[in-house]
C-alpha cells in the first residue's frame, strides 16, 4: 500500500518517489501462546483484501519448521486458492480502480454509467475470484479452510450425528436460518427424538413456538433466564441457522451462561458466518430444513428407538415455571404510571395469536424478548444486530402488506417513533395499510440514558425528550386512529378493539421512565468507567 508521486514538465519527468507505507501490524503478539493450527486463521485476519497471502505465508513457515513437504496436490490447490485472489484483487484494482482514472472518469459509478460492460466484466471476474477462495477455504473473506499439511475436510453430517447422538445433554439453538428456511417441522422432530431442549437465538423469538414441552425462550438482552441456565448446562450445541453473532451470546442478567466447554455444530447456509465468532467443533454449510432431517436420520442409526427423557422434560418445566413466576413479580406494578414490564405483560396478553411483531432498538423494544412468544415461524421482525432506529413502523407495513389476514403490531419507543413511524402514518392511512403502532412513550431515549445513569453519574446529554407530542393526536390528525393510555388496566381492551377497527392505528402507552425501570446497559462489555486524570476534571469520575 502505497503512493507514486510524478512530477512531469513539458513531457519530461523532474520528480519520481514511490512511498510506501507499512504500519506495525502487530500480530505477532497474538500469536504467543496459541496452538499452531490456530495461526493460518489469525493471520488471514491481518488484511480482509489479501488474507490468502498471509495464511500462505505463514503455512509455508510452519511447514518449513516442522519439517513437512506438502504433496503436489496441495501445492496444486494452494496454487488455485491464490489464483482466487489475485483473480479477485486484481479485478478490483484493474476495472473499478485503476480504469476511472485512465478513462478520464472520477470513479467507478461514473464509469459505469456510460461503460456498464466494463465495469460488469470486472464484477463478474471478482465474482469468480470470491467463489474460488470460498470453495477452497470456507469463505471468501478471512478464510479458514487452510491448514498445516494440507486443507481443512468439510465435517459430515455423520461426525455431527455421532457427536448429539453421544451428547449427555444437547441443546438446540434456533436461529433465523429456522424460520427463514422453513425448518421448523425438521427442528421439531429432530429436538423431540433427542429430548434436546430449544432456545430462541437473539431476536429470533418465532424461530421455535413457545408451546413447545422442549422451549425455553430466547437467550441474549433481555432474555429468558429459562434458557440461560438451560443452554448452560449443555455439553453439545447445535447452532442451527444461526450467526452466533457475539452480542446474542454476551452476560445477562449477571449470568455468564454460554457453555465455554460446550461442543458447538454450527449450520448455516451463508459459508461467511461459519465459525466467525466463536470457536465451533463443526461449521457445516447446509440449508437448516435439509441438514436437520438428514442428521436426524443418521443419529437414528446410531440410537435406535430413542424414547424420551422424562427427567430433562420435568427439568424444562420447571425452568420455564421458575422464570415465569419470577418475570411475573417483575410486571405485577400497579402504580398509577404504568411500568413497562406491566404495560409488556399487558400487550402481548391481548395480542391475538398468529399475530406478526416488529420491534425497534431501544431500551424498551427490547425488554419485548422477555415477553414475545410466537406460535409458528415468520411472526417476528425485528432490528437484529443492525440496530436500525426506527425499523419497526415501516417493517410492520411490509408485513401488512405480505400477511393482510394477520394482525400486526409494530412496537417502538417514542424516539424511535419519532424518527420513522410518525411520519410513515400518512402512508398507512393513504395506502390503508391497518397496522397497529405501539408507541413507549416514557419521554426519554432509554438506552443512552441508562449508559449516562450508570457510567457518567447521571450527567444527562441529549436522552431526555420532554417536550415530546402526544403521538395519539397527531395520528388522528393524520386520519389513524390514536389512543392514549397511562393504565395497565386499560391496555389489553385498546388492543382488542384496535385489531377489530382494522384501520391503521397509534397507541400512545404512556409510562415510567428513569433508572428506577429502565433494562441493564446495552454493552457492558464494551463501557468502562470514566478515569480522569487532570485535577480539573477529577470531580467528574464516575462513581462505582
Amino acid at each position: 500500500e502505497g503512493a507514486l508521486d510524478l512530477s512531469i514538465d513539458n513531457g519530461a519527468i523532474r520528480e519520481l518517489r514511490l512511498r510506501i507505507f507499512e504500519p506495525p501490524r502487530l500480530f505477532e503478539k497474538f500469536l504467543e501462546g496459541r496452538s499452531y493450527l490456530e495461526v493460518p486463521d489469525m493471520v488471514a485476519r491481518i488484511c480482509g483484501i489479501c488474507p490468502v497471502a498471509y495464511q500462505m505465508s505463514a503455512v509455508a513457515a510452519l511447514e518449513s519448521i516442522l519439517g513437512l513437504t506438502p504433496t503436489p496436490w496441495i501445492r496444486d490447490m494452494r496454487r488455485l486458492f491464490y489464483c482466487g485472489e489475485w483473480i479477485e484483487s486484481h479485478s478490483l484494482h484493474i476495472h473499478l480502480l485503476a480504469a476511472p482514472d485512465f478513462l478520464g472518469f472520477a470513479n467507478a459509478i461514473d464509469l459505469a454509467g456510460q461503460h456498464p460492460g466494463i465495469v460488469r466484466r470486472g464484477l463478474r471476474l471478482q465474482e469468480a475470484g470470491n467463489a474460488i477462495i470460498a470453495f477452497l477455504g470456507g469463505r471468501s473473506v478471512h478464510p479458514v479452510g487452510v491448514r498445516v499439511g494440507g486443507f481443512w475436510h468439510a465435517p459430515p453430517k455423520a461426525a455431527a450425528a455421532k457427536l448429539l447422538a453421544g451428547a449427555k445433554y444437547p441443546v438446540i439453538l434456533a436461529g433465523g436460518g429456522v424460520s427463514i428456511g422453513d425448518a421448523l417441522k425438521e427442528t421439531k422432530a429432530l429436538a423431540e427424538y433427542l429430548t434436546a431442549p430449544v432456545v430462541n437465538s437473539y431476536l429470533h423469538n418465532d424461530s421455535f413456538p413457545q408451546s413447545h414441552p422442549l422451549a425455553v425462550g430466547p437467550i441474549g438482552y433481555c432474555g429468558s433466564k429459562a434458557a440461560m441456565r438451560t443452554i448452560k448446562k449443555a455439553d453439545v450445541v447445535l447452532a442451527l441457522g444461526c450467526r452466533l453473532g457475539p452480542f446474542g451470546t454476551l452476560p445477562q442478567y449477571d449470568m455468564v451462561y454460554w457453555p465455554k466447554n460446550a461442543k458447538v455444530i454450527q449450520v448455516d447456509i451463508d459459508h461467511k458466518v461459519l465459525g466467525i465468532s466463536m470457536k465451533v467443533e463443526h461449521g457445516i454449510l447446509a440449508d437448516s430444513k435439509e441438514f436437520a432431517a438428514a442428521v436426524l436420520a443418521e443419529i437414528k442409526k446410531i440410537k435406535k428407538g430413542l424414547k424420551p427423557n422424562a427427567k430433562r422434560l420435568e427439568e424444562i418445566a420447571k425452568e420455564n415455571a421458575r422464570w415465569d413466576k419470577e418475570l411475573t413479580a417483575w410486571s405485577s406494578s400497579t402504580n398509577a404510571l404504568m411500568t413497562p414490564r406491566r404495560l409488556l405483560r399487558e400487550l402481548t396478553a391481548a395480542m391475538p395469536k398468529g399475530s406478526i411483531v416488529a420491534t425497534d432498538i431501544g431500551n424498551t423494544s427490547s425488554m419485548c424478548n422477555s415477553y414475545l412468544k410466537f406460535t409458528d415461524i415468520r411472526q417476528h421482525i425485528s432490528a437484529l444486530s443492525w440496530g436500525n432506529c426506527g425499523f419497526a413502523y415501516g417493517a410492520a407495513m411490509g408485513c401488512k402488506l405480505g400477511r393482510p389476514d394477520k394482525p400486526v403490531f409494530a412496537l417502538q419507543g417514542d424516539g424511535a417513533y419519532g424518527i420513522s413511524g410518525l411520519s410513515e402514518v400518512m402512508t398507512a392511512v393513504r395506502e390503508k395499510i391497518p397496522v397497529i403502532a405501539v408507541v413507549f412513550q416514557n419521554y426519554e431515549w432509554g438506552a443512552e440514558k441508562k449508559n449516562q445513569i450508570d457510567y457518567y453519574d447521571n450527567r444527562f446529554v441529549g436522552a431526555n425528550l420532554r417536550e415530546n407530542p402526544s403521538y395519539a393526536q397527531l395520528a388522528t390528525d393524520m386520519g389513524a386512529v390514536g389512543y392514549k393510555v397511562e393504565d395497565y388496566k386499560l391496555v389489553g381492551d385498546i388492543v382488542k378493539e384496535a385489531v377489530k377497527l382494522d384501520k391503521p392505528v397509534v397507541i400512545e402507552a404512556v409510562i415510567q421512565g428513569g433508572k428506577e425501570v429502565l433494562a441493564e446497559p446495552f454493552r457492558r462489555d464494551a463501557l468502562n468507567m470514566p478515569v480522569r486524570y487532570l485535577p480539573k476534571y477529577k470531580h467528574l469520575n464516575a462513581k462505582k
